[in-house]
């Protein structure tokens, strides 16, 4: 087992992070995911300080709130001075828009899409 990597989802998508991390012989972390009555999330996750972290997080369904726990996600990772932080999206909302149809019109998947963009993120996208 490689000492320096994790794995990290909730339970929303664990069936997969597991064969991941079966298949590449690593640790499976499991963020503990809690929803408030008012929808917000509440995410808790153990250190990750010096590892590799792969999280594997789709933003189906309520990508909203989706994208915000994965935002969540990858800021403890950074908070924790993981070594490298990749995220593994199954599915990535807002990215069927790719240009303004309306002046004005904002493309949809450009927001999110730019903040992964940030230096030091891997993101791997299957849409």
């Amino acid at each position: 087992m490689q000492n320096d990597t994790v794995i990290i989802s909730s339970i929303d998508n664990l069936e997969l992070a597991t064969k991941i991390a079966h298949n590449l012989d690593v640790q499976l972390m499991k963020a503990d995911l809690r929803i408030f009555s008012d929808g917000e999330s509440k995410i808790r996750m153990d250190s990750v300080s010096n590892k590799k972290c792969i999280i594997v997080h789709s933003t189906y369904p309520v990508p909203d709130q989706r994208l915000m726990q994965l935002f969540m996600m990858i800021y403890k990772c950074n908070k924790d001075h993981a070594k490298h932080i990749s995220a593994l999206i199954p599915y990535m909302a807002y990215t069927r828009q790719d240009k303004a149809f309306i002046d004005g019109e904002v493309i949809s998947g450009a927001p999110s899409l730019n903040i992964f963009s940030h230096p030091g993120l891997c993101v791997g996208i299957r849409v």
